[in-house]
């Protein structure tokens, strides 16, 4: 598997998707496939739930900066609470994770990301965000990893 690192933030409104990239072969199903263990570190419980999936994915890219977002580490002060666009930004620049934002349909984008084995950290709702992880070669069905439950997908 070939190893790319990107984030690509994408606002509509209020929508925020954030992909880090990881190129795997065209017929799995899963574009992240990170073991139980490692996803229920990022279960969210104080609100959290931008940090737990971008969290989810740096796992999977082996980016630490991204990974260790919740907690104190050399990459800064850990980041609790809710986080839009601006915040996300602002601890990426920080941080140094590769950030851009998108603003219009994140759709394209979302499908684009899992279709080159990707996995993007996306708005459930009106305030809430979790990890894209795959899509059906037919793209209609995804698979999405939920922080508040992280043991399945």
């Amino acid at each position: 598997m070939k190893l790319a690192v990107e984030i690509l933030l994408t606002v509509m409104g209020v929508i925020l998707s954030i992909v880090l990239t990881t190129i795997a072969s065209a017929e799995d199903f899963l574009a992240l496939d990170i073991p139980v263990d490692q996803r229920t570190r990022f279960r969210n419980s104080d609100g959290s739930c931008v940090q737990c999936s971008i969290g989810m994915i740096g796992v999977n890219m082996n980016l630490p900066a991204a990974e260790m977002l919740l907690w104190n580490s050399q990459y800064g002060s850990r980041v609790r609470g809710g986080a839009g666009p601006s915040r996300v930004r602002a601890y990426c620049n920080a941080r140094g994770i590769p950030a851009y934002n998108i603003t219009g349909n994140t759709m394209p984008w979302i499908e684009w990301a899992l279709k080159t084995g990707r996995g993007c950290a996306i708005q459930w709702g009106q305030a809430h965000m979790v990890t894209a992880v795959g899509m059906s070669s037919d793209g209609q069905r995804f698979a999405v990893c939920d922080n508040n439950t992280p043991q399945r997908v």
